[in-house]
């Protein structure tokens, strides 16, 4: 028996072969919104188990009559998509997706292992909202590794994490590398970052930020550095006419008079990304 853990799809095999066949009574519910159908090729949706599962819960008649937790025929809304290749795969929460300004989904779990590969970060919570083209990312930075790369600068080379945080050409750097890390790994230009917000501060259940299993809790997160966020967001809507960050990272100016308007701080992004 697996519990409520999940199978890896070779050992799936394995069992169907060296024992018996493993029945379950699935199917999918279709999601438009993001785009998952029963009738795409392959079968894909959120996944739905059976009554053979679970007949609702005892005394609950205020669950058991949720549409969002049991369909009208009883099959429980389990809140994550699947699809049906050869054998039925789990790929991601449906409360992980998330959608932009464009009306596209991104996938939160995707985004932050792949961001989180990144050397110079330590902790990483991807922020999207409604009203964003792109997500930002707050980030705890890796002290050792990022010192390590600011090396050659002497103006901050040895400064104190704190004091590095705070910097725009360390934001920048960050920023660079994380893109790098999302474009290696074939992302999409909303699911780039458009801007990184850091933090000197480790994250601890004692702080709430983090679960005793050591789960990112995102709202919290959002929540404690909600004026860091917006600053950040209305610091990228101001950023028209001069130099900006693109969705790779990069500096994008739009002709040499532009390049001409930059500002002390914008001088250290130039610096670090060109």
């Amino acid at each position: 028996m697996s519990g409520g853990a999940a199978r890896s799809c070779e050992m799936q095999e394995f069992l169907n072969l060296a024992l018996v066949t493993l029945v379950q009574e699935t199917k999918f519910l279709d999601v438009p919104e993001a785009g998952y159908f029963s009738t795409n090729n392959p079968p894909q949706g959120e996944i739905l188990r059976g009554p053979s599962v679970i007949n609702g819960y005892y005394k609950r008649d205020d669950l058991n009559n949720d549409e969002t937790i049991f369909t009208q025929a009883g099959w429980l809304c389990m809140g994550d998509v699947g699809q049906d290749v050869a054998v039925f795969t789990h790929t991601r929460s449906i409360k992980n997706l998330i959608k932009l300004q464009g009306g596209e989904y991104i996938a939160l779990e995707r985004l932050k292992s792949t961001y989180k590969s990144c050397n110079l970060v330590s902790n990483l919570c991807v922020h999207p909202t409604p009203e964003a083209t792109q997500p930002i990312a707050i980030i705890v930075p890796h002290e050792v590794n990022l010192h390590a790369a600011l090396s050659d600068d002497q103006d901050v080379a040895t400064a104190p994490l704190a004091d590095l945080c705070t910097k725009t050409k360390v934001r920048a750097l960050i920023l660079k590398e994380c893109n790098a890390a999302g474009k290696k790994s074939g992302f999409k230009n909303i699911e780039m970052l458009q801007a990184v917000v850091l933090t000197p501060d480790e994250w601890t259940p004692e702080s709430g930020l983090v679960t005793a299993a050591q789960k990112i809790q995102w709202r919290k997160i959002a929540q404690t550095f909600d004026t860091e966020i917006k600053e950040e967001q209305q610091q990228q809507q101001n950023i028209i006419g001069t130099p900006s960050l693109d969705m790779r990272g990069n500096v994008a100016c739009e002709n040499d008079e532009n390049k001409a308007k930059i500002d002390a701080s914008d001088k250290d992004v130039f610096e670090v990304l060109k």
